[in-house]
Parts: structure tokens; C-alpha cells; sequence
């Protein structure tokens, strides 16, 4: 608002010197009057230039306004913004990093990883960029290349709960059930909040036979997220196979409650 105030007083000055330099032209003025009208012509016209250009959006204008967008669901009017912040700054990581996270929601995998190589590039000790890097590839099926950054993630941030258990899910669906295990079990050390973890783990449970152990791991992701209809059915086969049949009918009947197309 000031800056556009700016322009308007600068162009107010201009207009109103070139009157009074045609005036002392009319009335042959001294020169020295009218090179100081000359003066002031040229030095109003530089502020207006000056304003007028620093109202141009920068690249901090143009993340923000990307980021808002994106909250709104226009992801590709987000990534447009972005690309405009981008090509302002294209030394700034942050802003490729929020480029690839938009990427991502899009299903734009190869741009996701992408941006997040760029983002590594400028600075490559990222824990966060290496876990999405690692997810972006894990969506591709490239599960060793998932393994690889989920494993750098936590060579920069060994206590990083999240990298652990996206490791064990990779693992998981390579086959390596023991590996997969230890990841989850490291997950949930590092942090008992992770509803997927539990999930997680107690599927993998579940798949080596252990009742008890999945029914535990389930009933834990139920009590962090009580909407959870994926827990209660899982938990629901898992007391079948323990021969806990009242048990297992009652969490399927929650589980079809909270979403009518589980248990069908």
C-alpha cells in the first residue's frame, strides 16, 4: 500500500515539475531554475521507477502465495507460483522442497524426487527431504532406493521416528519381515504416537502368527485413533484366529459402523 502511495506522490512531482519547467521556459526563467526543475523531473521519475518495481512480487511473495493456494487444493496454481518463485530465486532450496511436496500430493512422483535431488544438492544434510525423497521412490516401487534414503535420513537424524518406520514398510514389502520388524519396534520406541506404525507392526505380526502380538499392536493404534476401521477389522481376524469369536464379531460391527465398505 505505501509502495503504491509512492507512486502516486512521484508521479503527482513529475507532472507538477514539468508544469513549472514549461512555465520558466515560457517566462525565459533563469537556467539555474529551470535545470533544478530538470532535476527534479528526472529524480521523481527514478522514485516512481524504483516504487513501481519494488511492487513486483518477489520469490518470498511468490512461495507464500503458492502455499496458500496449495492449502486451498489448487495445486496446479501452487505449482505454478512456485515455478515463478523458482526462476526469481533458483538458489533458494526451501523453495524446491515446496515444490516437491506439491509434487507429491499430486502424483507427480519423478517431479517430487526431482525437486527433492535439487533441494539436496544445495543443502544435503536434510533429514525430512531424504524421508520424502524416500516416500516419493517407495510410491515409484523402487524400495531399495526408499531403503537408501530412509537410511540417510537417519544418518542425519538418528532419532527420527518417522524415517524408521517408512524403512520398516519398505523392508516389509521387500521380504525382509525381521529387518522390517526391528525398524518398527525402533519407530515406536523413538515415538508411541505412531497409529500407522502400530498398524503397521501389527500386520506384520499378524502374518508370522502372532495373535496376541497383533491384537496389541492394533488395539493401540485404536486407542490413538478410536475412528481407526481399519484397526478394529484387523484386529477383528486376529481375534478370530484366537478363537475369540465374540470378540472378533464385535470389532468387525465397529469397524463396518465407521466405514460400511470393510467386512464385506
Amino acid at each position: 500500500m505505501l509502495r503504491a502511495i509512492g507512486i502516486i506522490l512521484g508521479l503527482v512531482s513529475i507532472i507538477a515539475c514539468s508544469l513549472l519547467f514549461r512555465h520558466f521556459q515560457r517566462r525565459q526563467a533563469h537556467p539555474k531554475l529551470r535545470l533544478l526543475c530538470l532535476i527534479a523531473i528526472i529524480c521523481s521519475a527514478l522514485s516512481v521507477g524504483y516504487s513501481a518495481y519494488s511492487l513486483a512480487p518477489t520469490a518470498p511473495d511468490y512461495n507464500l502465495r503458492a502455499l496458500a493456494l496449495e492449502q486451498q487444493g489448487d495445486l496446479v496454481g501452487a505449482l505454478t507460483a512456485f515455478d515463478r518463485a523458482i526462476k526469481l530465486d533458483p538458489h533458494e532450496y526451501v523453495l524446491y522442497f515446496n515444490r516437491g511436496l506439491a509434487r507429491f500430493r499430486k502424483g507427480d512422483y519423478d517431479g517430487a524426487i526431482a525437486d527433492y535431488t535439487r533441494t539436496l544438492e544445495l543443502d544435503p544434510k536434510l533429514a525430512i527431504v531424504y524421508l520424502n525423497r524416500g516416500a516419493a521412490r517407495a510410491q515409484k516401487g523402487d524400495l531399495d532406493g526408499a531403503i537408501a534414503d530412509d537410511s540417510r535420513a537417519i544418518q542425519f537424524n538418528p532419532a527420527y521416528a518417522f524415517a524408521y518406520g517408512n524403512r520398516g514398510e519398505a523392508k516389509e514389502k521387500k521380504g525382509d519381515n525381521d529387518g522390517a520388524l526391528a525398524d518398527y519396534d525402533h519407530a515406536l520406541q523413538l515415538n508411541p504416537q505412531l497409529t500407522l506404525t502400530y498398524s503397521d507392526r501389527g500386520r506384520l505380526k499378524f502374518q508370522k502368527g502372532d495373535w496376541d502380538g497383533a491384537i496389541a499392536d492394533y488395539s493401540h493404534a485404536i486407542a490413538l485413533e478410536p475412528q481407526y476401521a481399519f484397526a478394529y477389522a484387523s484386529r477383528s481376524l486376529a481375534k478370530a484366529k484366537k478363537g475369540d469369536q465374540a470378540g472378533a464379531a464385535a470389532d468387525l460391527a465397529t469397524a463396518r459402523q465407521l466405514d460400511p465398505k470393510l467386512g464385506k
